[in-house]
């Protein structure tokens, strides 16, 4: 369906004749139920893949999220585009503040659920800058895990062909038995 998360029916679409390549439109991606990291489903809602209402927090959990990791960056664009004198940390004032700067209100107040849309549509199309969630390594933190690879791969047909440094008899067993 047009909705991330809900998939009607499978289907096939080519994508290009030279190669020729064809992608299998599969059901929808779901909230990944491994709580071990709950900030991967904020990362799925903030760009759009899952719907917020899907997350328990619903879509200001998600713009509060956004905001923190802008924040946390010190990416500070959203000042520029809202027109306002500082970065905040406060996620209902500055929805609630978008809202009545788009004149949406509901009962006299502002709507604040209009400020959030708006804040996560101009994050989602990187009107305030070019953001990655995920951590991206370092070239010191490559060469680390690149050398942790050796020693988390045991030897055979998959891995190296032998443990780092001397062979594994050499090293790991008395001298009588090697």
């Amino acid at each position: 369906g047009p909705t991330p998360g809900t998939t009607l029916h499978v289907m096939h679409h080519q994508i290009s004749n030279t190669p020729r390549i064809y992608i299998h439109d599969t059901p929808g991606v779901m909230l990944l139920k491994d709580k071990s990291d709950p900030e991967r489903n904020l990362k799925l809602c903030a760009l759009g893949i899952v719907p917020e209402y899907q997350l328990k927090g619903g879509a200001m959990l998600v713009c509060d999220y956004v905001l923190y990791r802008l924040n946390m960056a010190r990416q500070f664009q959203y000042v520029d585009a809202l027109g306002i004198k500082e970065p905040t940390n406060d996620v209902k004032t500055l929805t609630n503040y978008i809202a009545a700067e788009q004149g949406t209100y509901q009962a006299g107040l502002a709507r604040p659920g209009a400020g959030i849309d708006w804040f996560l549509k101009q994050f989602r199309e990187g009107n305030f800058g070019p953001f990655c969630l995920d951590h991206i390594p370092t070239p010191d933190e490559l060469e680390r895990l690149r050398g942790l690879r050796f020693m988390a791969e045991p030897p055979g047909p998959w891995g190296p062909a032998e443990y780092p440094g001397t062979s594994f008899a050499n090293k790991h067993l008395p001298e009588e038995m090697s």
